[in-house]
């Protein structure tokens, strides 16, 4: 599996696509659905020990087979852009997100350290450790949502007043952007490194098998900037984490990032672009954003797409450039599963199945 992942990266796929899929094991199709990976920030919200979703992950693993390349993934997931928290925004847990308190004055922002730090730093550096305990031969560990630098810097700053900073005191604004970037890479040189040692690969918020270090990269912002701005402020910090990582994704996210597609290609060692069209928008199988994946693939990128519907995936799968497109998505019946698996290429259907 790993050697599919590492060939999909580097454009040589041996199946039509890479297909990460679960689904129940028999007997299991009307107690199951997928795994919730809001059970960390549930039970942290309601003061219990979040190890526990721990455990309620390895009785799910028990009910589910993992189809072509599909595999568990323990995701430690602390809401979208947890290194804010780490550096000093309050973290607000809901059900299903959670939002951070940011908002600082340049009197705090000024001195800035880039080293995490907090009870939720210590949070995220337990589950790890305790996730890759457990998951040795069972499971992968997915590092937590650490967040674009830009969309970091807003919640410390506060969106408004970032960029309003950006053109009045653009010095700050790039020196804080640097200190977040360092900070970024601290969280991501531990953790990667401890489930690397652990495990042999890594995963994350995308379900993605990385053989080595890897991670998806994003300016979610950059819908409220122009080319111009982007190129100041949003390009610099990608660039960083591009360079740093072996298998840098990016995640682009609704048609307002899409006029800078062009810039974005230019990342220096880019793998991939993953496409979530957003709220209100079609589906990831919807035809009107084909013209769209043409666009990223004929750029010499792969494809990643993530929730598409199961009976759309042979149709997508024909459609476009063999070996170029991750898709994820869950069945509801493991004979369903192997049938879509053996179309698109698979020889050996089930992946991954604890017994």
């Amino acid at each position: 599996m790993k050697d599919n992942f590492k060939a999909w990266f580097e454009g040589e796929a041996y199946t039509d696509i890479v297909l990460i899929a679960s689904a129940p094991k028999p007997g299991y199709e009307y107690r199951w659905s997928p795994w919730d990976s809001w059970s960390i920030v549930k039970l942290f919200k309601r003061g219990r020990d979040p190890i526990e979703a721990l455990d309620s992950f390895e009785e799910w693993i028990l009910r589910t087979v993992f189809i072509g390349d599909g595999f568990p993934r323990f995701w430690i997931n602390l809401g979208p852009g947890a290194l804010a928290a780490f550096l000093g925004a309050k973290p607000i847990p809901m059900d299903d997100t959670v939002w951070f308190k940011g908002g600082f004055d340049w009197s705090y922002l000024d001195t800035l350290e880039a080293k995490p730090r907090g009870n939720y730093w210590k949070l995220a550096d337990r589950l790890t450790v305790e996730g890759c305990r457990r998951g040795k031969e069972r499971f992968v560990v997915g590092i937590t949502d650490i967040g674009g630098p830009t969309d970091v810097a807003g919640i410390l700053r506060g969106v408004d007043k970032l960029f309003i900073d950006s053109f009045r005191n653009r010095t700050k604004v790039k020196k804080l952007l640097d200190t977040v970037v360092d900070a970024w890479i601290e969280v991501y040189d531990r953790h990667s490194r401890i489930i690397l040692s652990s495990l042999g690969v890594m995963s994350c918020w995308m379900h993605i098998l990385y053989p080595d270090i890897g991670y998806p990269i994003q300016c979610d912002l950059s819908v409220y900037m122009s080319p111009k701005l982007f190129e100041e402020i949003g390009f610099k910090p990608l660039t960083r984490l591009c360079e740093r990582l072996e298998y840098p994704v990016y995640h682009l996210d609704g048609p307002g990032e899409i006029p800078h597609l062009d810039r974005i290609k230019a990342l220096p060692g880019l793998k991939a672009i993953q496409w979530t069209p957003g709220a209100g928008k079609p589906d990831v199988d919807d035809p009107c954003w084909f013209h769209l994946y043409d666009r990223i693939l004929k750029g010499g990128l792969n494809l990643v797409l993530l929730g598409m519907k199961p009976e759309n995936i042979v149709k997508i799968a024909r459609r476009f450039n063999r070996g170029r497109l991750l898709i994820s998505t869950q069945f509801n019946s493991l004979v369903e599963a192997e049938a879509t698996a053996k179309t698109v290429g698979y020889k050996d259907f089930s992946s991954f199945m604890i017994n």
